[in-house]
């Protein structure tokens, strides 16, 4: 049977991210989708923009559908530019795939904060998850 992220592994998830976006400041909006980009969990923070929301479920939806953290796609487009014309595309950081055993499970994206903040809390949350 193939692995699929679990509502309690999203709320591990997603309440990691939180604590580390609350114990810094970052208003953002959190996103945790399952292995199609469809969301499980999500939490926007005091003082989340309402763009973050759409950022960051795009974010996880890039990181879904390229299997990779949207902070990678950032660096793929600087020598392909045509990259950022893909619609929805969201090249930057603050997107992880959520990986089991080397199959996809889901994704995180993280909006609201500077690039490198955003990621920070993707990756607090994506620490998270556990098997």
């Amino acid at each position: 049977m193939k692995p699929y992220l679990t509502l309690a592994q999203a709320d591990a998830i997603g309440l990691a991210a939180r604590a580390e976006a609350e114990a810094h400041g970052f208003g953002v909006t959190i996103v945790v989708t399952d292995d199609a980009g469809n969301a499980i969990r999500l939490d926007r923070l005091d003082a989340a923009s309402l763009v973050s929301l759409t950022v960051a479920e795009a974010k996880a939806k890039t990181a879904v559908n390229l299997r990779m953290p949207t902070s990678a796609i950032g660096t793929m487009a600087e020598s392909m530019p045509n990259m950022i014309a893909i619609p929805g595309l969201m090249p930057f950081p603050g997107g992880l795939p959520l990986m089991h055993e080397g199959t996809l499970v889901g994704a995180i994206g993280v909006s609201g904060a500077l690039g490198h903040e955003d990621e920070q809390v993707a990756q607090a949350g994506a620490g998270a998850l556990r098997w």
